[in-house]
């Protein structure tokens, strides 16, 4: 099954106490700039730019934060080999092994590095406070 291609994205990046907000929407191939937001750290990011709908099952939205280092955690995980798909599951599974924030606190998301053996492959899992 080929993966759904998004429809529109926002990027998001925290800078002392402001965040940007940029919302793009995909023409063809290209990404078009739909809207350019400046707001203060600590106010809440626009429902309308940032939440998930019902129709994100057919046109999916891509959600792109980027983070100062102090605020990302990573840990490198080794899983046993299976399709790139149930990587996520996996985690999931263990995230609370691997993680020292509470997982109703977190946000994630993992890379797949490649295999180190038959054995095992090797995971990024990336993590976050959700408030940040």
């Amino acid at each position: 099954m080929k993966a759904p291609r998004w429809q529109t994205a926002n990027v998001v990046a925290t800078a002392g106490d402001r965040r940007q907000l940029w919302h793009f929407r995909r023409v063809g191939s290209k990404a078009e700039l739909q809207a350019d937001q400046t707001l203060a750290a600590s106010s809440a990011l626009p429902k309308s730019a940032v939440a998930r709908t019902v129709s994100d099952l057919w046109q999916p939205k891509l959600n792109i934060a980027w983070l100062p280092a102090s605020q990302a955690f990573l840990r490198v995980v080794q899983l046993p080999p299976c399709d790139p798909s149930e990587i996520p599951a996996m985690v999931e599974f263990q995230i609370e092994k691997i993680s020292p924030l509470p997982v109703a606190q977190v946000g994630w998301t993992t890379h797949l590095v490649g295999q180190r053996g038959a054995d095992t492959q090797t995971v990024v899992v990336i993590r976050a406070t959700r408030g940040v």
